[in-house]
């Protein structure tokens, strides 16, 4: 009995040197442990085998450990409960087990080793355990020590490590690893690019750090390597000569580098490129010393007004505007100073100085951390009175442009030239007051007219002098011999204009002929859109091209011949659209230009929608609807048609604003109305109404202006219903904006003028009123059935 309780103390024993063993991670002394245990086990001492089996079983579940038991096929047939609550829930869990890692089993009871480092097992839901195994061979037992944990906590440092290394690698910053003999063992990107862009040095593995230095710095180098060998972190900056020749500061941190033991293993040094910031500073402390020397009062204030500091004009100025006081500001200026938001502003100051009536800008900024205010006054009256004489010069050359473009409309045709049945509508607006376009209609006789179109290059004053220049040059030739060829009138504008008035300038221009008794049209273009031929009826275009040459002023030697003049046949019910470049180049919101297919679109409808009296004038309010801006350029469209002026159902007549022809006018559309309708009442109210609007527009629209025309389209169709048309340059007068109470109070109050309004109103059953670039288009609708 002595002898079992001795052999079982003694195992006991053995077991808590096991337990030791284990959890000190001595693989020695546990498998010696283990060796001694296997070696009693074997003596099959029932009692001590079941107090093994129970012992070990109880100690390593304890340590989150397990252990197997395998037959001679390599098949778990013991385990302890550790491994049960693990992955064992039913017969078919250990079937797996066995299944999946036999012959990892066998490799292990094959392997030489006894201890193995790593050993991997997934439950049937896919989690992974790791495992150190310890394996006892004799009773093809092994022991499995859980260290997942271990391991997630390695992946998770590994993976923190390769974050910071990428980190490091695109950082902006200069990084460099020391190994403990002060060796380079890496470098990030940009301190390779930097010594080797800046310096011309080649950052090599295992070079000596001082060999990255100039030789002027080794003893300072040497000195820091002293320091942070005795695990001193070490912050400076070193001055070197870069590969330019040029000083570059590097500021620098060596920081020593440790393992888990304690012990010194490397170093850390990061850098950075502060040349700019050194240089930042220095004009920072060369700034510093400007106030003294700057010509103007600079003041620095506390929040009570007195003044902290002050430069020498500053002295000046204080003692000017507050003698005997120069402590302080005057009460004046420092209660406007306070009145700003947040003591930050400017304002100005008015002081007698020197007998001398001083404005000054007082500029004041709040720097509220230190708690002051900076004040710069500077001294602006001759600014003031060099702007006071700018706005003058402004204001007179505003009235000088205002008289020039009175000048300059006054020497444009009229809106409408009449000729046998050929109309000629045209319209201009320059960007500006002035403007570099110019267009001009000039009666050569025997029906014909001189039509010309052109623009020169750039805007403003510049062009619009040249543009006179142009105009009173043509017109000379012209007159001086009205059956010149186009091409000789272009030979002969080269040569006046080239060298004494284009100079840095061209001109692109379109010269025609209208002749209304042969129905053709000659023209000759240098370098000017091509002009358009429109059918008034169906909206059709077609182009006319290859008639002409390169702009005025691109070559004096180029010659203009007769081969580049085109004859065209002038059909009814057709127009010739003439216009400059200002109108393809107008921009939408996408900033994307009108251009040339888009322009034919817009003529089409605006045909189809207006006719083609409208169109010069209408086409530009067309866009503007669209969203594009014409504002950078002239506008100039000028449209020839010929019109009949009676079809049959409808009259198109025109007429000076004269009082004594509206009685005539009246009297023949009277006279048309009452042949189509046979409806005596329905042409007295035409008449009726065409007289009293006529009557308006020339005495309130314009206002008897003679030296213009008015156009009147009047038609008629089988419902009786009237339809009038008129179109005139006058004031914008709209009949639509008042009411039948607004006209009778015109009528109580002008007595006999204005009473026709009422009558107007009266007779119409529609009235439609549009404006467009100084033309007023007024329709009003007549019924025969209306009272």
């Amino acid at each position: 009995m002595l002898n079992v309780i001795i052999f079982m103390t003694a195992h006991i024993l053995l077991i808590f040197l096991l337990l030791y063993s284990f959890t000190a991670h001595s693989s020695v002394l546990f498998g010696f442990s283990i060796l001694i245990l296997i070696v009693l086990a074997l003596l099959r001492l029932p009692v001590y085998y079941i107090f093994f089996n129970y012992l070990l079983d109880k100690i390593i579940a304890d340590n989150n450990s397990f252990y197997l038991s395998f037959n001679s096929k390599c098949s778990i047939i013991k385990y302890s409960s550790r491994f049960k609550d693990t992955f064992i829930n039913s017969t078919r869990d250990l079937d797996y087990i066995n299944l999946s890692y036999r012959d990892r089993f066998k490799e292990l009871f094959n392997s030489k080793s006894n201890f193995q480092k790593e050993f991997i097992i997934h439950n049937k839901s896919g989690v992974a355990f790791y495992y150190e195994v310890f394996l006892l061979k004799k009773i093809k037992t092994l022991i499995f020590r859980d260290i997942t944990s271990k391991k997630i906590r390695e992946h998770i440092l590994i993976e923190s490590e390769e974050k910071l290394r990428s980190v490091l690698e695109y950082n902006l910053n200069l990084y460099i690893y020391i190994n403990s003999e002060w060796k380079i063992s890496g470098f990030n990107r940009t301190a390779d690019m930097w010594f080797e862009n800046v310096m011309g040095i080649t950052l090599s593995i295992g070079n000596f750090i001082g060999s990255i230095v100039p030789d002027s710095q080794q003893k300072n180098i040497n000195h820091i390597v002293d320091r942070v060998s005795k695990g001193e972190p070490v912050s400076d900056e070193i001055e070197m000569v870069s590969t330019y020749g040029e000083i570059v500061c590097l500021a620098f941190s060596i920081v020593p580098l440790f393992s888990n033991s304690g012990n010194m293993n490397g170093f850390s040094f990061m850098g950075n490129d502060v040349t700019k910031e050194k240089s930042y500073q220095n004009e920072i402390k060369a700034l510093a010393s400007i106030p003294e020397k700057y010509p103007d009062p600079v003041m620095r204030l506390d929040y009570s007004g007195g003044i902290i500091y002050s430069n020498t004009a500053a002295k000046v100025f204080l003692k000017a505007i507050a003698p005997g006081d120069e402590e302080n500001l005057t009460k004046e200026l420092w209660v406007q100073i306070v009145q700003a938001d947040d003591f930050t502003g400017v304002i100005q100051y008015q002081a007698l100085v020197d007998g001398n009536n001083k404005v000054y800008s007082i500029k004041f900024n709040d720097i509220p951390d230190p708690g002051y205010i900076n004040v710069i006054a500077t001294d602006i009256s001759l600014q003031i009175e060099k702007e006071k004489n700018i706005n003058v010069l402004y204001e007179k050359l505003l009235l000088e442009l205002d008289t020039a473009s009175v000048i300059i409309n006054f020497l444009l045709p009229d809106w409408m030239i009449e000729i046998s049945d050929y109309f000629i509508f045209s319209s201009y607006e320059p960007s500006s007051k002035i403007g570099g376009d110019l267009l001009d209609v000039i009666d050569i006789g025997d029906g014909k007219k001189f039509v010309y179109v052109g623009d020169v290059s750039g805007h403003g004053v510049q062009a619009s002098l040249i543009m006179t220049a142009v105009k009173s040059i043509i017109k000379m030739i012209v007159l001086e011999n009205v059956n010149i060829p186009l091409h000789q009138l272009l030979n002969n504008l080269q040569k006046n204009l080239f060298k004494d008035v284009l100079r840095h300038n061209y001109l692109t221009i379109l010269v025609s002929v209208l002749d209304t008794v042969n129905n053709t049209f000659t023209i000759l273009n240098a370098g000017h859109p091509e002009p358009i031929i429109v059918n008034n009826i169906t909206g059709d275009i077609e182009l006319i091209a290859d008639c002409g040459s390169i702009p005025l002023g691109w070559d004096e030697s180029i010659l203009y011949s007769k081969e580049h003049e085109v004859v065209i046949d002038f059909e009814k019910n057709k127009s010739i659209i003439l216009y400059t470049d200002g109108l393809l180049e107008s921009i939408d919101a996408n900033g994307i230009e009108l251009g040339n297919e888009n322009l034919y679109k817009l003529i089409t409808k605006t045909i189809h929608d207006e006719g083609s009296v409208f169109i010069p004038h209408i086409l530009k309010n067309k866009l503007i609807e669209m969203g594009y801006d014409i504002s950078e350029d002239d506008y100039t469209v000028l449209n020839i048609s010929r019109l009949d002026k009676n079809t049959g159902t409808s009259l198109l007549l025109s007429l000076k604003p004269d009082l004594n022809s509206v009685g005539e006018v009246g009297s023949t559309c009277y006279n048309f109305i009452l042949n189509l309708s046979y409806n005596n009442h329905l042409a007295f109210k035409s008449e009726l109404l065409i007289n009293e609007i006529l009557n308006n527009i020339i005495i309130h629209g314009s206002q008897n202006n003679t030296q213009t025309n008015i156009l009147m389209y009047l038609s008629y169709d089988k419902s009786e219903m009237v339809s009038l048309c008129i179109y005139d340059n006058g004031i914008d007068w709209d009949i639509t904006n008042y009411g039948n109470e607004d006209i009778e109070n015109i009528n109580v109050s002008l007595s006999e003028n204005g009473r026709g309004l009422h009558i107007i109103k009266g007779l119409s059953r529609e009235i439609k009123r549009q404006r467009c670039q100084n033309i007023n288009k007024t329709q009003f609708i007549i019924y025969g059935n209306d009272i």
